[in-house]
This record gives C-alpha cells, structure tokens and sequence, in this order.
C-alpha cells in the first residue's frame, strides 16, 4: 500500500473532520485571529484542515506562500489540483509534476489529489475538466499514468468523479466500474464529490444511490461538497441525503466544503461546516 502522507501527521484525519479551501479573501481573517478559526468554544474543533488548489501557489513566493508555509505549520493542508490530465493521450507534463513535488515535500499534505478527466492537449491546459471515455484504451492509459505519478510522488494519487455531460459510444465500463478497475489495478483513492456525482446523474439518468453503493468504499478517501451561499442552504437537501448514505459506507474519510465562486466570509464558513457535522451525527 502506498504512502498517503496522513501517518506523517500530528493529527489523524477521519469522518469526523472536516476542512474548508484555503481562499485569499480569507488571509486577512485568519491573520487578525492568529490562524485560529475558533469564534467560540462551541465551534473549536469545526476546521481540522484545509484543501488548497495547487495551481494557486504553486510558483507562488509572496503572500500566498506564506500564509500557505503559517496555515501548514498548524493544520494538515490536502492538496488539490487541476493539471495532472490524467485522461489525455498526451505525455505527463513533468514541469507541473516537478512543481507538485515541490510544494508536497515543503508542506507534507495528508494527501495529493485530482481528476479523472482531460483538461489540455498539444501542451496546452485548457482548465476545463474533459470527460474521457470509459474504455479500456482510456484505462489503460490512465492506469499508466497513476502509476508514474505515484512513484514520482512516492504517495498514494486520490482522484475525484468527473461532473459529466456527454458519453462516448466507446464506453465499455460505467464511471463506478471504470473507478473500481482503476482503484484495483493502481492503488489509487477516491474523492467523492457529490455534488458532481448529481450533476451526472441528471445529465445521464442514473441512479446515484446505485452509482454510491457500487465504489470501492475503502478507497473512498475524502469527501467535497460544494457550496453556494452559506449556512444550511449553501448545499441542497439531496446533497446532504447523498452525503449521509455515502458516509455511512466509508470509515475514515474526512469532509472538505469548497466554493468556487462567491466565497464568503470565514464565520459564514464555519456555519456551513457545522451544518454538515450535523448531519454526519444525525
């Protein structure tokens, strides 16, 4: 089994933590309150880690770098990225990759993470993540890829559901069956991202209770929610549905709630994240 980074921590991630992006608008806060989240005693143990986007500080030597190096100093930091094209017939880009050792080897992350998707091609990013098809020549060659950027990494790769909206009629393998065979022949995680599994489910007409019971529940290593607003309307009812059945599978897999426009203040983050303990501990 490879290394995922969490035995190297102070702190042992499981379901009962949950973690939040660390986003620029926040900086100031999280200065003015020495890096401490904690409004109250009450909300304490609400942040037990962050999640950055690696192509946000990688090359980064100013600010972000060095809230990124105090954060770090604190709190486990996951790493999350955009770039890796793990889909693309293309060669890995090692530049980036180089870039990702980096920023690991300096902040130890509890795990590194992308997608199961395409996002460039010709040495371009387009910073879009691309549906794949799910074949065996994709499957191949993405099993290919995990396992150089595993031994690069000499880590465990956690990888993320695609948000999908089209199929290809060379698609042998559902996306769960495709994820099992993946998982089993790389030893590669799992983020759970339920808000793109029911986007897909609406654009394709699955069940995602099905697609849910039908992971490999012990590669299932992080769960996202996204969010939108804050408090308990930031995530919809059948997210939260999703979420309880997804975590009830799982042992061990903390919670990361990401924004990705309108981000609010921290307080209004933190009311989300106790929104969604709440509903772990229903």
């Amino acid at each position: 089994m490879l290394s995922t980074g969490l035995e190297h921590q102070t702190v042992r991630l499981n379901s009962h933590h949950f973690g939040t992006r660390l986003y620029n608008r926040n900086f100031q806060w999280l200065l003015e309150h020495d890096l401490d989240p904690a409004l109250d005693e009450e909300k304490s143990e609400l942040v037990s880690f962050f999640e950055i986007i690696s192509e946000n500080f990688i090359g980064r030597y100013g600010f972000s770098d060095y809230m990124l190096s105090r954060i770090s100093e604190r709190y486990p930091v996951a790493i999350h990225g955009a770039s890796l094209s793990m889909g693309s017939n293309d060669d890995l880009d090692f530049d980036y990759i180089s870039s990702l050792k980096e920023i690991t080897c300096k902040i130890n992350p509890p795990w590194v993470s992308d997608h199961i998707c395409w996002t460039g091609i010709a040495n371009k990013n387009t910073h879009d993540l691309i549906p794949i098809a799910y074949s065996e020549e994709t499957l191949n060659n993405m099993k290919r890829k995990v396992h150089i950027v595993q031994d690069y990494l000499g880590r465990q790769l956690i990888l993320e559901n695609p948000s999908t909206y089209l199929d290809f009629e060379n698609s042998y393998l559902s996306e769960n069956g495709f994820i099992n065979e993946l998982c089993k022949e790389t030893d590669c995680g799992i983020m759970l991202n339920i808000s793109s599994l029911i986007k897909s489910s609406k654009n394709h007409g699955f069940d995602p209770v099905a697609y849910i019971n039908n992971l490999p529940h012990n590669r299932i290593m992080q769960m996202n929610l996204a969010a939108s607003g804050c408090g308990e309307e930031a995530v919809s009812s059948l997210t939260w549905e999703l979420y309880q059945l997804a975590q009830s599978k799982v042992s061990d897999c903390p919670t990361v709630l990401a924004w990705e426009s309108d981000v609010p203040d921290f307080p209004q983050i933190m009311d989300t994240l106790s929104q969604a303990n709440k509903y772990l501990n229903d």
